[in-house]
Protein backbone atom coordinates (compact mmCIF):
# COMPACT_ATOMS: atom_id res chain seq x y z
CA UNK A 1 0.00 0.00 0.00
CA UNK A 2 2.71 2.27 0.83
CA UNK A 3 4.08 2.22 -3.37
CA UNK A 4 0.02 3.54 -3.77
CA UNK A 5 -0.11 5.85 -1.19
CA UNK A 6 3.07 7.76 -1.40
CA UNK A 7 4.64 7.09 -4.99
CA UNK A 8 1.69 7.99 -6.92
CA UNK A 9 3.80 9.54 -10.51
CA UNK A 10 5.12 5.86 -10.69
CA UNK A 11 2.09 4.05 -10.77
CA UNK A 12 0.95 1.54 -13.68
CA UNK A 13 -2.52 1.40 -14.92
CA UNK A 14 -2.26 -2.39 -13.34
CA UNK A 15 -1.25 -0.69 -10.36
CA UNK A 16 -4.34 1.52 -10.41
CA UNK A 17 -7.03 -1.03 -11.39
CA UNK A 18 -5.35 -3.54 -8.50
CA UNK A 19 -5.91 -0.31 -6.03
CA UNK A 20 -9.07 0.15 -6.66
CA UNK A 21 -9.72 -3.83 -6.16
CA UNK A 22 -7.75 -3.99 -3.32
CA UNK A 23 -10.48 -0.62 -1.83
CA UNK A 24 -13.46 -2.25 -2.94
CA UNK A 25 -12.31 -5.61 -1.68
CA UNK A 26 -11.35 -4.02 1.97
CA UNK A 27 -14.88 -2.33 2.47
CA UNK A 28 -17.01 -5.50 1.31
CA UNK A 29 -15.36 -7.57 4.03
CA UNK A 30 -14.94 -4.82 6.40
CA UNK A 31 -19.10 -3.77 6.46
CA UNK A 32 -20.17 -6.95 4.76
CA UNK A 33 -21.74 -4.93 2.59
CA UNK A 34 -21.40 -4.64 -1.18
CA UNK A 35 -19.88 -1.63 -2.05
CA UNK A 36 -21.55 1.79 -3.77
CA UNK A 37 -18.69 3.39 -5.76
CA UNK A 38 -19.29 7.06 -6.70
CA UNK A 39 -16.90 8.54 -9.17
CA UNK A 40 -16.82 12.20 -9.83
CA UNK A 41 -15.82 14.57 -12.50
CA UNK A 42 -14.93 11.07 -14.26
CA UNK A 43 -14.75 13.05 -17.66
CA UNK A 44 -12.72 15.59 -16.57
CA UNK A 45 -8.81 14.86 -17.76
CA UNK A 46 -10.68 13.08 -20.70
CA UNK A 47 -12.19 15.58 -22.18
CA UNK A 48 -8.87 18.38 -21.12
CA UNK A 49 -7.03 16.09 -23.46
CA UNK A 50 -9.65 16.07 -25.70
CA UNK A 51 -9.50 19.72 -26.20
CA UNK A 52 -6.21 19.97 -26.38
CA UNK A 53 -5.70 17.26 -29.08
CA UNK A 54 -3.33 15.39 -26.73
CA UNK A 55 -1.15 12.25 -27.51
CA UNK A 56 -2.42 10.88 -23.80
CA UNK A 57 -6.04 10.79 -25.08
CA UNK A 58 -6.36 6.78 -26.19
CA UNK A 59 -4.38 6.08 -22.83
CA UNK A 60 -6.87 7.93 -20.41
CA UNK A 61 -9.63 6.51 -22.84
CA UNK A 62 -7.88 3.19 -22.00
CA UNK A 63 -7.46 3.51 -18.39
CA UNK A 64 -10.89 4.14 -17.50
CA UNK A 65 -12.42 1.46 -19.91
CA UNK A 66 -9.74 -0.91 -17.72
CA UNK A 67 -11.88 0.81 -14.76
CA UNK A 68 -15.16 -0.17 -15.83
CA UNK A 69 -14.58 -3.29 -16.92
CA UNK A 70 -12.90 -4.26 -13.61
CA UNK A 71 -16.40 -2.24 -11.94
CA UNK A 72 -18.73 -4.38 -14.29
CA UNK A 73 -16.84 -7.74 -13.41
CA UNK A 74 -17.00 -7.17 -9.56
CA UNK A 75 -19.65 -8.74 -7.61
CA UNK A 76 -18.72 -6.71 -4.40
CA UNK A 77 -20.46 -3.79 -6.01
CA UNK A 78 -24.16 -2.73 -5.51
CA UNK A 79 -24.09 0.04 -8.19
CA UNK A 80 -21.65 2.33 -9.47
CA UNK A 81 -22.47 5.97 -10.06
CA UNK A 82 -20.46 8.36 -12.59
CA UNK A 83 -20.71 12.32 -12.09
CA UNK A 84 -19.81 14.28 -14.77
CA UNK A 85 -20.62 16.89 -17.79
CA UNK A 86 -20.65 14.67 -21.05
CA UNK A 87 -21.28 11.11 -21.77
CA UNK A 88 -18.30 11.09 -23.86
CA UNK A 89 -19.62 9.48 -26.86
CA UNK A 90 -16.83 9.43 -28.61
CA UNK A 91 -14.48 7.71 -26.23
CA UNK A 92 -17.46 5.32 -26.20
CA UNK A 93 -15.97 4.19 -22.43
CA UNK A 94 -19.40 2.67 -21.38
CA UNK A 95 -20.42 0.23 -24.13
CA UNK A 96 -21.22 -3.19 -22.77
CA UNK A 97 -21.87 -1.87 -19.36
CA UNK A 98 -24.64 -4.08 -18.05
CA UNK A 99 -28.20 -2.05 -16.66
CA UNK A 100 -26.31 1.58 -18.17
CA UNK A 101 -29.30 4.47 -17.73
CA UNK A 102 -28.13 8.13 -18.10
CA UNK A 103 -29.67 10.63 -16.26
CA UNK A 104 -29.12 14.70 -16.92
CA UNK A 105 -30.46 17.80 -16.22
CA UNK A 106 -32.87 17.56 -19.90
CA UNK A 107 -34.96 15.11 -18.25
CA UNK A 108 -33.92 13.61 -14.87
CA UNK A 109 -36.18 10.58 -12.35
CA UNK A 110 -33.16 12.53 -9.61
CA UNK A 111 -34.23 16.51 -10.45
CA UNK A 112 -34.67 17.52 -5.88
CA UNK A 113 -31.05 15.85 -5.65
CA UNK A 114 -29.42 18.20 -7.84
CA UNK A 115 -30.30 21.18 -5.59
CA UNK A 116 -32.19 22.73 -2.89
CA UNK A 117 -36.19 22.31 -3.51
CA UNK A 118 -38.39 25.10 -2.64
CA UNK A 119 -39.29 22.91 0.72
CA UNK A 120 -35.76 22.79 1.40
CA UNK A 121 -35.00 25.86 1.01
CA UNK A 122 -37.68 27.44 3.66
CA UNK A 123 -36.46 25.00 6.10
CA UNK A 124 -33.20 26.63 5.66
CA UNK A 125 -34.49 29.81 5.82
CA UNK A 126 -36.37 29.05 9.44
CA UNK A 127 -33.21 27.89 11.19
CA UNK A 128 -31.07 30.63 9.35
CA UNK A 129 -34.20 33.46 11.14
CA UNK A 130 -33.82 31.70 14.63
CA UNK A 131 -30.06 32.09 14.44
CA UNK A 132 -30.98 35.94 13.19
CA UNK A 133 -34.35 36.94 14.36
CA UNK A 134 -34.11 40.48 13.35
CA UNK A 135 -33.67 39.30 9.70
CA UNK A 136 -36.24 39.41 7.58
CA UNK A 137 -37.24 36.13 5.75
CA UNK A 138 -39.22 37.88 3.23
CA UNK A 139 -36.23 40.12 2.05
CA UNK A 140 -33.79 37.22 2.26
CA UNK A 141 -36.30 34.69 0.10
CA UNK A 142 -36.67 37.06 -2.72
CA UNK A 143 -33.08 37.66 -2.80
CA UNK A 144 -32.21 34.35 -3.34
CA UNK A 145 -35.38 33.46 -5.89
CA UNK A 146 -33.58 36.52 -7.69
CA UNK A 147 -29.89 35.10 -7.50
CA UNK A 148 -29.87 31.35 -7.17
CA UNK A 149 -33.72 29.54 -8.23
CA UNK A 150 -34.22 28.64 -11.80
CA UNK A 151 -32.88 25.86 -12.65
CA UNK A 152 -36.39 23.72 -14.15
CA UNK A 153 -34.39 19.66 -14.24
CA UNK A 154 -38.01 17.38 -14.49
CA UNK A 155 -40.34 18.47 -12.40
CA UNK A 156 -38.97 20.61 -10.01
CA UNK A 157 -37.21 23.90 -10.20
CA UNK A 158 -34.16 23.77 -8.28
CA UNK A 159 -31.89 26.08 -6.29
CA UNK A 160 -28.01 26.26 -6.58
CA UNK A 161 -27.17 24.60 -3.53
CA UNK A 162 -23.32 25.49 -3.95
CA UNK A 163 -24.47 29.46 -3.67
CA UNK A 164 -27.23 28.94 -1.22
CA UNK A 165 -24.80 27.37 1.00
CA UNK A 166 -22.41 30.19 0.67
CA UNK A 167 -24.87 32.45 0.77
CA UNK A 168 -26.46 31.88 3.90
CA UNK A 169 -23.23 30.94 5.81
CA UNK A 170 -22.49 34.70 4.83
CA UNK A 171 -25.44 36.45 6.07
CA UNK A 172 -25.30 34.16 9.31
CA UNK A 173 -21.49 35.75 9.38
CA UNK A 174 -23.03 39.57 8.98
CA UNK A 175 -21.28 40.32 5.95
CA UNK A 176 -21.84 43.13 3.79
CA UNK A 177 -22.31 40.81 0.47
CA UNK A 178 -24.12 37.85 1.18
CA UNK A 179 -25.68 37.80 -2.40
CA UNK A 180 -22.68 38.02 -5.08
CA UNK A 181 -21.90 35.12 -7.49
CA UNK A 182 -19.96 32.49 -5.38
CA UNK A 183 -20.87 28.78 -7.68
CA UNK A 184 -20.41 30.91 -11.16
CA UNK A 185 -16.42 31.65 -9.50
CA UNK A 186 -15.63 27.84 -8.94
CA UNK A 187 -14.58 26.86 -12.29
CA UNK A 188 -13.14 28.12 -15.26
CA UNK A 189 -15.21 29.62 -18.36
CA UNK A 190 -12.22 29.66 -20.85
CA UNK A 191 -13.36 27.13 -22.58
CA UNK A 192 -16.93 28.78 -23.67
CA UNK A 193 -14.89 32.02 -24.38
CA UNK A 194 -12.60 31.43 -26.73
CA UNK A 195 -15.80 28.99 -28.53
CA UNK A 196 -17.72 32.35 -28.46
CA UNK A 197 -14.96 33.85 -30.42
CA UNK A 198 -14.14 31.21 -32.55
CA UNK A 199 -17.77 29.70 -33.72
CA UNK A 200 -18.35 30.46 -37.59
CA UNK A 201 -21.87 31.76 -36.59
CA UNK A 202 -23.56 32.83 -33.11
CA UNK A 203 -26.53 33.62 -33.61
CA UNK A 204 -27.63 31.58 -30.18
CA UNK A 205 -25.41 33.28 -28.39
CA UNK A 206 -26.83 36.66 -29.65
CA UNK A 207 -30.40 35.20 -29.02
CA UNK A 208 -29.27 35.15 -25.27
CA UNK A 209 -27.73 38.44 -24.94
CA UNK A 210 -31.19 40.03 -26.57
CA UNK A 211 -33.96 37.86 -25.56
CA UNK A 212 -32.44 36.41 -22.41
CA UNK A 213 -33.78 32.46 -24.09
CA UNK A 214 -32.75 30.76 -27.49
CA UNK A 215 -34.31 27.53 -28.84
CA UNK A 216 -31.79 24.30 -28.02
CA UNK A 217 -32.41 20.85 -29.97
CA UNK A 218 -31.87 18.48 -26.82
CA UNK A 219 -32.08 15.88 -28.98
CA UNK A 220 -28.66 16.04 -30.59
CA UNK A 221 -26.11 14.32 -28.96
CA UNK A 222 -23.96 16.12 -27.08
CA UNK A 223 -20.41 16.57 -28.31
CA UNK A 224 -17.78 18.52 -26.35
CA UNK A 225 -15.25 18.01 -28.79
CA UNK A 226 -16.97 20.15 -31.29
CA UNK A 227 -18.05 23.36 -29.13
CA UNK A 228 -15.50 25.56 -31.02
CA UNK A 229 -17.29 24.69 -34.30
CA UNK A 230 -21.07 24.23 -33.75
CA UNK A 231 -23.15 26.18 -31.81
CA UNK A 232 -25.44 23.55 -31.15
CA UNK A 233 -22.68 21.75 -29.23
CA UNK A 234 -22.16 24.55 -27.08
CA UNK A 235 -25.65 25.32 -26.12
CA UNK A 236 -25.82 21.87 -24.94
CA UNK A 237 -22.77 22.35 -23.00
CA UNK A 238 -24.21 25.45 -21.10
CA UNK A 239 -27.45 23.59 -20.40
CA UNK A 240 -25.32 20.38 -18.90
CA UNK A 241 -23.25 23.12 -16.97
CA UNK A 242 -25.62 24.95 -15.68
CA UNK A 243 -25.39 28.54 -17.30
CA UNK A 244 -28.83 27.98 -19.19
CA UNK A 245 -32.07 25.88 -18.36
CA UNK A 246 -34.73 24.30 -19.92
CA UNK A 247 -37.68 26.79 -20.44
CA UNK A 248 -40.94 25.91 -22.29
CA UNK A 249 -40.82 24.17 -25.24
CA UNK A 250 -37.39 23.71 -26.79
CA UNK A 251 -36.29 26.61 -25.35
CA UNK A 252 -33.58 27.41 -22.89
CA UNK A 253 -32.95 30.89 -20.61
CA UNK A 254 -30.36 32.17 -18.51
CA UNK A 255 -31.89 30.86 -14.80
CA UNK A 256 -30.80 33.34 -12.34
CA UNK A 257 -29.02 36.47 -11.86
CA UNK A 258 -25.47 34.87 -10.64
CA UNK A 259 -25.52 33.34 -14.02
CA UNK A 260 -26.97 36.60 -15.89
CA UNK A 261 -24.37 39.11 -14.31
CA UNK A 262 -21.70 37.03 -15.15
CA UNK A 263 -22.94 35.86 -18.48
CA UNK A 264 -23.03 39.66 -19.39
CA UNK A 265 -19.42 40.31 -17.76
CA UNK A 266 -17.65 37.10 -19.72
CA UNK A 267 -19.34 35.91 -22.44
CA UNK A 268 -20.65 39.36 -23.45
CA UNK A 269 -16.71 40.55 -23.63
CA UNK A 270 -15.59 37.54 -25.85
CA UNK A 271 -18.56 38.05 -28.39
CA UNK A 272 -17.92 41.77 -28.56
CA UNK A 273 -14.04 40.82 -28.70
CA UNK A 274 -15.44 38.11 -31.95
CA UNK A 275 -17.58 41.13 -33.42
CA UNK A 276 -15.36 44.00 -33.63
CA UNK A 277 -11.54 42.63 -32.44
CA UNK A 278 -10.32 46.19 -33.57
CA UNK A 279 -11.66 48.12 -30.36
CA UNK A 280 -8.39 47.16 -28.14
CA UNK A 281 -10.18 48.52 -25.10
CA UNK A 282 -10.57 46.64 -21.64
CA UNK A 283 -13.85 45.47 -22.41
CA UNK A 284 -14.06 43.32 -18.94
CA UNK A 285 -14.01 47.16 -17.45
CA UNK A 286 -17.17 48.00 -18.91
CA UNK A 287 -20.32 48.27 -16.48
CA UNK A 288 -22.90 46.87 -18.65
CA UNK A 289 -25.43 47.37 -15.65
CA UNK A 290 -24.70 51.08 -15.80
CA UNK A 291 -26.58 52.24 -18.39
CA UNK A 292 -25.58 55.77 -19.23
CA UNK A 293 -21.78 54.39 -18.65
CA UNK A 294 -22.15 51.98 -21.32
CA UNK A 295 -24.19 54.44 -23.72
CA UNK A 296 -21.39 56.61 -23.60
CA UNK A 297 -18.71 54.00 -23.95
CA UNK A 298 -20.99 53.02 -27.36
CA UNK A 299 -20.70 56.18 -28.00
CA UNK A 300 -17.07 57.40 -27.53
CA UNK A 301 -15.73 53.89 -27.91
CA UNK A 302 -17.54 51.63 -30.07
CA UNK A 303 -18.83 53.59 -32.98
CA UNK A 304 -16.01 55.65 -33.96
CA UNK A 305 -13.87 52.40 -34.06
CA UNK A 306 -16.66 50.38 -36.28
CA UNK A 307 -16.37 49.78 -39.95
CA UNK A 308 -19.21 50.95 -41.46
CA UNK A 309 -20.70 48.19 -44.28
CA UNK A 310 -19.43 45.43 -42.26
CA UNK A 311 -21.40 44.42 -39.95
CA UNK A 312 -25.42 43.06 -39.81
CA UNK A 313 -28.11 44.59 -38.74
CA UNK A 314 -28.24 41.92 -35.63
CA UNK A 315 -24.79 43.09 -34.70
CA UNK A 316 -26.21 46.54 -33.85
CA UNK A 317 -29.30 45.44 -32.27
CA UNK A 318 -27.13 43.23 -29.76
CA UNK A 319 -24.85 45.92 -29.11
CA UNK A 320 -28.16 48.26 -28.31
CA UNK A 321 -29.57 45.97 -26.00
CA UNK A 322 -27.03 44.62 -23.66
CA UNK A 323 -27.11 47.21 -21.01
CA UNK A 324 -31.27 46.50 -20.75
CA UNK A 325 -31.16 42.98 -21.14
CA UNK A 326 -28.85 42.91 -17.72
CA UNK A 327 -31.17 44.45 -16.23
CA UNK A 328 -33.61 41.43 -16.07
CA UNK A 329 -33.40 37.29 -16.07
CA UNK A 330 -36.89 37.39 -17.41
CA UNK A 331 -37.91 36.61 -20.93
CA UNK A 332 -38.76 39.67 -23.32
CA UNK A 333 -41.73 39.69 -25.82
CA UNK A 334 -39.58 42.94 -27.26
CA UNK A 335 -37.98 43.02 -30.19
CA UNK A 336 -35.76 45.64 -31.85
CA UNK A 337 -36.67 46.66 -35.53
CA UNK A 338 -34.39 49.79 -37.67
CA UNK A 339 -36.96 52.10 -39.32
CA UNK A 340 -36.41 51.65 -43.07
Amino acid sequence: MRKFLYDDSENTINEIELSLRYLITALYEYYNKKVVLLIDEYDKIITELLLEKSPYFEDAVEIMKNLINLIKNNNKILFTVFAGITGLAKANIFSGINHYYHDSVVDSKFSKYFGFTETEIDVLLKGLIELKPKLSAKEIKNSVIKWYNGYNIGNETIYNPWSIIHCFYRINGDSDIPYRQHWIETGSTEIIEEAIINLPTTDKTEELIKYGETEVNYEVPFTFEDIKTNEESLMLLLLHTGYITKSKNSFCRIPNYEIQSYFFYKFVTSWLERCIPQLNIPLILINFEDTQNYVDEFQNEFLDRLVYGKYSESYFQTLVVIPFSFKSTEKTKHRIYVEK
